[in-house]
């Protein structure tokens, strides 16, 4: 018996369907109880989603660990506390969205991933000796410490009296970094050119600064206004995924 373009159409549809179920099953089926697990958030498509990762108030990852697995191999997780137990709302590492009578949308809650200090753990054949929260602690600390050290040196670049108290204390040959890896090199630098009514120029070049590519740019206060501006070099959170 042929099948009719329509019956074709429903065929194609379910297996599309049955494939985005298949898709989530294969992806989670990877986990086993008492893996733990490190998340970002789902790809939804949205581009800065897709390596985002899930993190605590301190901007380091949250750990999750698997509590449980079902009979068809979906891990159950629980985030874990400060202490590194497992706590709180279980998580279904599939959810299933029912948007009418006849069609259930599954898709990932989050993508998950083995934590690294686990897999290193692992490695070493030292799981016994894996301590989540001590990890844990220890980039949020790292974290923090990043986040004190680069709003200290961090130039106010918003408020004009500011930035021009600052630029009083600069001399030539100081560094001004823009990023940890961007710089500039005071080569030359007067007072900050002001009217007949001492109104900062914003326009007028009062500055000369060598790039860390070598290039030579002339600076007026209006470019300084607004940017990211440090009198030291910048800690990047990098160092949260690679302490070294």
């Amino acid at each position: 018996m042929a099948l009719t373009a329509e019956e074709k159409e429903y065929i194609k549809t379910s297996e599309s369907m049955i494939d985005g179920i298949m898709a989530c099953l294969n992806a989670v089926r990877q986990f086993n109880k008492g893996d733990y697990l490190i998340a970002f958030y789902y790809e939804n498509g949205w581009g800065e989603n897709r390596t985002r990762q899930v993190t605590n108030s301190y901007g380091a990852a949250k750990k999750f660990q698997v509590v449980a697995v079902d009979k068809h191999g979906v891990p159950y997780m629980k985030e874990l506390n400060k202490q590194g137990k497992p706590t709180g709302q279980m998580i279904c590492s599939i959810k299933y969205e029912k948007q009418n009578r006849s069609h259930i949308d599954t898709a990932l809650t989050y993508r998950f991933e083995v934590d690294p200090d686990y897999t290193d753990s692992i490695l070493l054949d030292d799981q016994a000796n894996y301590n989540a929260s001590s990890a844990l602690k220890a980039k949020s600390d790292t974290f923090r410490e990043i986040s004190e050290h680069n709003k200290k040196i961090k130039v106010d670049c918003f408020e004009a009296k500011n930035l021009a108290l600052f630029l009083a204390t600069v001399k030539v040959g100081d560094l001004l970094w823009r990023s940890n890896v961007s710089s500039w090199a005071v080569v030359e630098i007067n007072p900050v050119p002001r009217d007949k009514s001492n109104r900062i120029e914003h326009n007028s070049v009062f500055m000369k600064v060598t790039n860390n590519k070598g290039k030579v740019e002339e600076i007026c206060f209006g470019d300084l206004r607004r940017i990211a501006l440090y009198s030291a070099r910048p800690r990047t959170y990098k160092e949260l995924k690679d302490p070294k």
